[in-house]
Parts: structure tokens; sequence; C-alpha cells
């Protein structure tokens, strides 16, 4: 009976830590969605801003269409933990921010990126733009489309100007694909972003680790 009860306890502690695993596909608090629906207002619907070309709205159904799409949560890695921790496991290294990072979709299309932040204890947008990185994303999501048992997250290397998007599968780190910026600090020989082009953890760090000693010590 002990055995049972303890088998029971073990099988128990396994189910919590996969449910964690699949925490990855993280929902944006009401206050965040809040922000972000009213930035597409401030940076998108208003009729006095200018050059919204440049921001991947060419006409005008363009913005009479955009509306929220998929929020990301954005992670990082402290440079330290990067250049020296020793597991190369660079989900585990990745800690959360206080930005989220919103697709603007419209006529069926990622279109552009609203970021927003946490400023003075309150959620609120502070840009648009990165229109390659909306469809970089995009392209992503239709690849790798969200589901019980695939989650994604955005992992920013700020040290190395460097985006991935990470993709877990059956609970477990599938790898992660590196968008444009992260594939140039990576010296990748194929600078387009393919979104079946997935690398392991290790590869990715060993890969960005001299980008962002280069950094660092320019800082210096």
């Amino acid at each position: 009976m002990r055995k049972l009860q303890f088998f029971a306890f073990i099988f128990l502690i396994l189910l919590f830590q996969a449910s964690l695993l699949f925490a990855d596909n993280e929902k944006p608090s009401r206050e965040i969605i809040a922000a972000a629906e009213q930035g597409i207002i401030t940076f998108v619907k208003d009729p006095n801003m200018k050059n919204l070309n440049d921001y991947g709205f060419a006409t005008k159904k363009d913005i009479d269409t955009a509306v929220l799409g998929k929020g990301y949560h954005i992670y990082t890695v402290n440079p330290d933990t990067l250049l020296n921790n020793e597991t190369l496991d660079l989900g585990a290294m990745a800690v959360p921010t206080d930005m989220w990072e919103f697709l603007i979709m419209s006529q069926n299309k990622a279109v552009s990126v609203l970021t927003v932040a946490k400023m003075n204890d309150r959620w609120t947008a502070v840009s648009i733009g990165k229109t390659g990185m909306a469809e970089q994303v995009g392209n992503f999501i239709k690849k790798w489309p969200e589901s019980k048992e695939t989650s994604h997250r955005l992992i920013r290397i700020y040290q190395a100007t460097s985006d991935l998007m990470e993709l877990s599968e059956t609970g477990k780190k599938k790898g992660f694909v590196p968008l444009t910026s992260s594939r140039a600090a990576m010296g990748l020989t194929k600078a387009d972003f393919d979104p079946s082009d997935v690398h392991d953890s290790k590869d990715v760090i060993t890969q960005l680790r001299p980008a962002v000693r280069r950094n660092m010590e320019g800082r210096h």
C-alpha cells in the first residue's frame, strides 16, 4: 500500500512539472490587453498619425481592419549567465521582462508589432513597427501552430540584438528558430528567415557568445 502511495505521489509531481512546461503559452492579463488595444487606437486608428505605410499599413483598408493578434511576453538572458553558464540550456536561463509584444493583424496577415511596457506600475503601449519581425513571427506561427502540445516563447538577447522563437512540443524543448536578427548575430550562412530551421540550445548559445562578448567588451 505504501508503495502505491509513493508511486502515486511521484506521478503527481511529474504531472505538475509537465503542466509547467506547457505554461509557455502564457496569456497576457486584462490590463496588458487593454493597453495593447488602446495602442492600436493611438498608433493606428488615430487619423492624425502619419507615415503609417512605414509600419505596415499601406492602405485605408489595412488601417480599418487592424486588430490585435498574438501577444508574447519577452524573455531575456543575463549576458553573464549566457557567457558563463555551463548547462547550455537557453530556455532555463531565460527570465521574463516587463515587456510584451503583440502582432497587429490586418487582412489576415501579421503586418506590424506593438510593444507594451510596464511604466510607473502601469502597462502602456509604447511603440509600433518591426514589420519584418511581424512577418517572420506570423510565418513561424503558421509553421508551428500553438496547441495543447505545442508552445512558443519569444526570447530576446539584447547584447546580441537577437530575437529567437523557442519551440516546445509535447512538453519538451524542440529548439529555437532564429529570426533574421539572430541569424546575423549567429553568423549563419543563410540570412533569410526560415521557420523550419530549428537549432538546439547548445548551438544557439555557442554561436551567440562571440557577439555578446564583443558587445560587453565594447562597453568597457
